[in-house]
């Protein structure tokens, strides 16, 4: 009721996957169950209590965005390649870099690099 216009952005990670057996949508899968098909949320199956805690803050985001009409976008960050593969160590132009900027970096990279030289931890955006 104070702000309704706003949009909340949470950032999650993609260990709220875990690793299922089939490809992971954006979003929401249509299933179809005993001759009824509906759309439903992704089914995330977390490893770890900390990835348990990102889901159940997807889980009240949604419901609350459908309560009460507010927007959000639920952010999950990953690693695409590591820290390498074999593909990356056969030259070394293929390399992974590791940004910690505002533009290109994440706010995980930007915290480690922060905490690696004693500098606090700054959070913006």
């Amino acid at each position: 009721e104070i702000c309704p216009d706003c949009h909340l952005i949470k950032l999650g990670t993609m260990g709220e996957y875990g690793t299922p057996n089939i490809d992971i949508e954006e979003g929401y899968l249509t299933v179809t169950h005993n001759g009824r098909t509906d759309t439903l949320p992704y089914p995330k199956q977390g490893n770890s209590f900390y990835h348990l805690s990102k889901i159940h803050d997807s889980t009240n985001i949604l419901f609350a965005c459908k309560a009460w009409k507010l927007a959000a976008t639920d952010l999950n960050q990953g690693i695409v390649y590591g820290v390498k593969t074999d593909e990356t160590v056969a030259h070394p132009d293929l390399i992974n870099r590791y940004d910690y900027d505002g533009i290109f970096g994440t706010a995980l990279n930007r915290f480690v690099v922060q905490a690696a030289v004693g500098h606090p931890l700054t959070v913006y955006g």
